[in-house]
């Protein structure tokens, strides 16, 4: 497997070569690897932005970015580390635009310590951007349970929910 995530990284990275600021990656042994899954219906409990009160059981999603969250021993062993975030294109080969959602993905991620995220960009390449490390972010606040367009997300809810659960 890690074979052949080397073949497609050089395969999308081969337009950069010839560029001033190539990207130059690190092969390692993942320490973990996760994909978008569904989720049995959970219980919110804070109301959406429509105003539908909470306690109410809605669908929800697990993301990548959180199932290898999830996969670690310790949190700990996601801090100074580089994430890649692909995703496949629906017809055909090809990748599609992978960035980490601000559905709580990108603030856990940031809460955790993650130095970078490797996400492919839908035209052929491959996007590196550099996180800031937030340990005392406030992910619920920032995102289901703040006053903003994600009060009440199910996804954001449910992974912060799940990832403190684990790792208290």
């Amino acid at each position: 497997m890690l074979e052949q995530l080397r073949a497609i990284l050089l395969l999308l990275l081969e337009k950069e070569e010839e560029e001033e600021d190539v990207l130059h990656l690190r092969f390692e042994e993942p320490l973990s690897r996760g994909f978008n899954h569904a989720l049995a219906p959970a219980v919110s409990t804070v109301p959406d932005v429509l105003g539908r009160r909470g306690n109410l059981a809605r669908p929800s999603q697990r993301h990548a970015e959180v199932h290898c969250l999830l996969q670690l021993d310790s949190l700990d062993e996601a801090l100074d580390r580089e994430m890649l975030v692909v995703e496949l294109a629906d017809v055909g080969p090809g990748f599609r635009w992978a960035e980490p959602c601000s559905r709580g993905c990108m603030q856990l991620l940031m809460r955790h310590g993650i130095a970078a995220a490797l996400f492919t960009d839908g035209e052929g390449s491959v996007v590196r951007r550099r996180l800031k490390h937030r340990p005392d972010l406030d992910v619920a606040t920032a995102t289901f349970k703040g006053n903003g367009r994600l009060r009440g997300c199910a996804i954001a809810e449910r992974a912060v929910l799940d990832v403190t659960a684990k790792f208290g």
